[in-house]
């Protein structure tokens, strides 16, 4: 039992088990949320209707005449432009929505962020864990196969094989139950990423 307890305490101090780059899983998360794919199609067109505000209007009228006296020819073109104001107070409008798409996109950007670094220090911590666990369960296995080696020529009572296997149960529960976890964290990465995580 101290041995099982000391070992634990050993593979605590242990590195971390390492599954994807944070920062990788972040720009994967981003490319496949649609939240970002739409706020950023929400941005783009506000850009376009931006240009289209701001800039030379899109229905421009040219105007030619001939002269039937000589060989005189005559051509004009007009741009439409506003008198009354209308034109600024939209290229104005135009460029509020703008910013305020470019703000949600980036305000998107931040939560998928977040929610990918959350999703994959879970991911990490429960990786973490089933290996601490299937360790745990192989020394208990190693235990409880000395156990039953005293017992069997009699340096050990037949409690102690039973208390040692009892402790392998413990540790294939607590196993299968990290086990679980694992597979529960890394789907959600999965999730978020569009990547199969193993």
């Amino acid at each position: 039992m101290i041995a099982m307890f000391l070992f634990v305490v050993a593979a605590l101090a242990a590195e971390p088990v390492s599954l994807l780059v944070s920062d990788a899983a972040v720009a994967a998360a981003l490319a496949w949320s649609p939240d970002v794919a739409e706020a950023s199609a929400a941005r783009r067109r506000a850009q376009g209707m931006r240009q289209a505000e701001c800039g030379l209007r899109s229905d421009p009228t040219v105007r030619a005449s001939a002269a039937f006296v000589g060989d005189a020819w005559s051509v004009s073109a007009s741009q439409p432009l506003s008198l009354s104001g209308e034109g600024v107070a939209a290229c104005a409008s135009a460029g509020h929505s703008q910013d305020a798409t470019r703000a949600r996109l980036e305000r998107v950007q931040l939560e998928v962020a977040a929610a990918t670094r959350h999703a994959w220090a879970d991911a990490v911590a429960a990786a973490s864990q089933e290996a601490l666990a299937a360790q745990a369960l192989a020394v208990a296995r190693g235990i409880e196969e000395s156990a039953r080696q005293r017992a069997a020529v009699g340096d050990a009572s037949q409690l102690d094989h039973r208390l040692a296997l009892f402790q392998v149960e413990q540790a294939r529960s607590g196993w299968m139950t990290a086990v679980v976890a694992k597979g529960r964290s890394l789907g959600a990465l999965s999730t978020l990423t569009g990547v199969p995580v193993d």
